[in-house]
């Protein structure tokens, strides 16, 4: 493609690598306008790299994530995440907190134990009947 027909959002994308762009005359349509025009097709290559800039309209935003503290069973997590456009001055820049890790064994063993305390103390806890027994009046 010829880059003089490309917009500078356009040419930062081919460059990049992002979008491919072909361009053809259309004699047709340049006999009829009495111009010279150039139909151009632009092709995604590499959307995982890049994403649309929303000042741009183009595929020249860098986003990336970077984990700045783990999270753990016991505290949450940080991420920053930055959109960066190679082509304009559009930058974007978050950060966003991740939830604690959550443990099943913990969870089971602690809901197993409660039950089973609760069943033992019903059932095992005597203390006499209703005629009287427990302890006698000697002591």
């Amino acid at each position: 493609m010829v880059p003089s027909f490309l917009t500078k959002p356009e040419k930062v994308a081919q460059d990049l690598g992002s979008v491919k762009f072909e361009g053809w005359e259309c004699r047709p349509c340049s006999q009829k306008m009495r111009l010279r025009l150039i139909h151009v097709r632009a092709y995604v290559v590499d959307s995982r790299s890049y994403s649309q800039c929303p000042t741009c309209q183009e595929l020249t935003a860098k986003h990336s994530e970077t984990t700045i503290k783990s999270p753990t069973e016991y505290s949450t997590g940080e991420r920053r995440i930055i959109d960066d456009c190679k082509c304009c001055d559009y930058y974007k820049e978050k950060t966003e907190t991740l939830a604690r890790l959550t443990s099943t064994s913990d969870s089971s063993s602690s809901n197993s134990s409660s039950s089973d305390s609760s069943s033992s103390s019903s059932s095992d806890f005597g203390g006499g009947d209703s005629g009287g027994g427990g302890a006698g009046g000697d002591w």
